[in-house]
């Protein structure tokens, strides 16, 4: 059971990263009717933090960035898996904030967020928590019609809270595709081409 734990948490863990990689590498930092979270709750959070990182591209400024990133895509093929995701998203929403020490922010801090996803709408994916660490790692999916309107994803540490709020369709491999793309740039390594059978 243990081992299962884990293993759940290693994912969500992985899985937050992946979305990390693909928002920094297609972007440079929109009330949607579905999918979207409120997140200003936690912005007296950033007094209290030694580092803050926040994302928020909706409307005309995500729509000017797709075009951008559209253009990009014709003329480079790498990041093109996390660039066709984003040209369906109408809303990126990250939160991140690390702190010098833990109790810098409460379970009332995380709970405002945890309680919108347990109201309805939202499916767990993912949903793991260590007692003995305080280590808190979900995965959310919204639903609608058999198509994915939006994602969540949180990631907590008794220093560190993340929250990760995309608006839109979510394909999974198509984001593990992007995050394998923004690590290979980041790195300078040239893609694995697929095996010839």
């Amino acid at each position: 059971m243990k081992t299962h734990i884990l293993s759940q948490s290693t994912r969500t863990t992985r899985l937050a990263a992946a979305v990390m990689c693909v928002l920094m590498f297609c972007a440079p930092a929109a009330f949607a009717q579905t999918g979207r979270l409120r997140l200003s709750q936690l912005d007296k959070l950033a007094a209290k933090a030694v580092k803050v990182s926040t994302v928020n591209l909706a409307g005309p400024v995500l729509e000017s960035a797709q075009g951008r990133f559209m253009q990009f895509q014709a003329t480079n093929a790498a990041g093109g898996a996390g660039m066709m995701m984003m040209q369906h998203w109408s809303g990126i929403y990250v939160k991140s904030f690390q702190f010098s020490k833990p109790g810098e922010y409460s379970r009332a801090d995380l709970e405002s967020v945890l309680k919108q996803l347990r109201a309805g709408g939202w499916t767990p994916m993912v949903s793991s928590e260590d007692k003995r660490t305080g280590k808190v790692s979900d995965v959310y999916i919204m639903e609608k019609g058999g198509k994915t309107t939006g994602m969540a994803v949180i990631d907590a540490e008794p220093t560190k809270l993340g929250i990760v709020n995309l608006v839109g369709p979510v394909n999974l491999g198509q984001l593990s595709a992007a995050s394998s793309q923004a690590e290979n740039k980041k790195s300078g390594r040239q893609p694995t081409p697929p095996r010839q059978k």
